[in-house]
């Protein structure tokens, strides 16, 4: 099974470029510096949580933009439903 902290993170470098640390999944926002700006800010930011499902959103404060995963359909939450009964 694929880690979903490493899938998010290249989901971020898509959208910010190369970052050189894994992303936290404790549901917090964090923020960071974005490749580009001038050095010091930190106008990035994300959230990410990983539970029965993983789910993150990030963006950036300075250009305004945002991203999130998408939600669960009803009979994927049913399947994750029975997956976690049987944990």
């Amino acid at each position: 099974m694929a880690n979903p902290a490493i899938q998010f993170h290249e989901v971020l470098q898509d959208a910010f470029g190369l970052l050189e640390w894994l992303p936290e999944a404790d549901g917090k926002i964090h923020r960071f510096h974005v490749h580009g700006d001038k050095p010091g800010p930190l106008n990035g930011w994300y959230i990410l949580r990983v539970d029965r499902t993983a789910s993150g959103c990030f963006g950036s404060w300075k250009v305004g933009g945002s991203w999130h995963s998408s939600p669960v359909d009803p009979q994927e939450a049913e399947l994750l439903g029975e997956v976690g009964a049987d944990e």
